[in-house]
């Protein structure tokens, strides 16, 4: 049983989407959805043409129209995060050089605001917008964070934004943000962790996911951590939504793990592998720990939805069980006790 108030969410590279058949496209999705993910993260800037037109934008999203449709049809779901990361690049090409701090501000909010309309008249359901991502607590990027979203918080748009600093998060942001997402470890690696997560989000009305599963260094070729990040482990977090960074970002060749040295980031971020023709991606041990991550979950939701089924003494002494197996599931973002 798949809960609805809960969500698996992947970051999904759609820029490769561009070279994709409509078949290939399609393969691709299925495949996201076959593996259990919900939700996707979505790029409107890398998928849009825009002019400017004296103070306004004119926009063409049929390609992002075209790739967020075949989305709904694989049976992908809200919540939608719309990243708009590449958005301040965008409107500085399009001011080339001209200082206004006032239009850029107008073009931003009107560049999120036609998405958001766009999403509404299209029936897609929830869409949360990023603007940065891991903001730090000082300097230029915690500027950034409170600016860009406080745009996207007066305009009326659901904000989010991936959260490594609860200095910045309880204070600058707070007043902005609506989605905490943060890295697992904030809200796994302790019961006190995921308890102060938790409260936190509370207090301030926000909402609470996280992020860790996927790619990430240690994560290659290995099910165990996968499955448990998306499984047990976010059962147990309290959390809404569960997201896996990065689904097929490769550096340079992406079966050459050696040919990464010009690039910041010199390793391969992939959780499968690109395939030949209109097939679907190649599968990896990570991605499979996903999809059995995620049936875990599936089977204590199926447990507590018995338990709400059952009547009397019976309901009691069943929650108990489940109360008392959910409590022995260890926290930790990679438990020893959870392989």
């Amino acid at each position: 049983a798949e809960p609805a108030d809960k969500h698996w969410g992947l970051y999904t590279d759609s820029v490769r989407w561009k070279q994709f058949s409509q078949a290939k496209l399609a393969a691709e999705l299925r495949d996201f959805r076959e593996h259990g993910i919900t939700s996707l993260m979505m790029y409107p800037p890398s998928h849009c043409k825009v002019e400017l037109e004296g103070e306004g934008l004119k926009i063409d999203a049929s390609e992002f129209i075209r790739f967020m449709e075949a989305a709904r049809r694989a049976g992908l779901r809200p919540p939608t995060v719309f990243s708009v990361q590449g958005l301040p690049w965008l409107i500085d090409r399009l001011l080339a050089g001209r200082k206004d701090d006032r239009l850029w501000e107008k073009l931003y909010r009107d560049f999120c605001l036609y998405f958001a309309d766009l999403a509404r008249r299209r029936g897609w359901g929830e869409v949360v917008f990023h603007a940065i991502d891991e903001p730090s607590y000082r300097g230029p990027s915690a500027e950034r964070a409170v600016r860009w979203l406080g745009i996207l918080k007066r305009a009326g748009l659901t904000t989010f934004t991936t959260a490594l600093s609860p200095q910045l998060i309880n204070g600058p942001l707070d007043s902005f943000l609506d989605v905490r997402c943060w890295s697992v470890g904030f809200v796994l690696s302790s019961r006190s962790a995921n308890e102060k997560a938790r409260e936190d989000a509370r207090r301030s009305g926000d909402r609470l996911w996280y992020y860790g599963s996927g790619c990430y260094t240690g994560q290659e070729w290995n099910m165990r951590r996968n499955r448990w990040l998306t499984g047990f482990g976010f059962y147990k977090s309290g959390a809404e939504g569960e997201w896996s960074w990065t689904f097929l970002r490769p550096k340079g060749d992406p079966f050459n793990d050696f040919d990464g040295a010009r690039y910041r980031e010199a390793k391969d971020a992939m959780i499968a592998y690109p395939a030949p023709g209109d097939e679907p991606p190649i599968r990896t041990p990570q991605w499979e720990g996903i999809r059995e991550g995620i049936n875990d979950f599936k089977y204590l939701y199926a447990a507590q939805r018995a338990v709400e089924a059952a009547r009397g003494g019976l309901r009691r002494r069943l929650q108990q069980r489940l109360e008392r197996l959910v409590e022995k599931l260890p926290w930790g973002v990679a438990p020893r006790e959870a392989t």
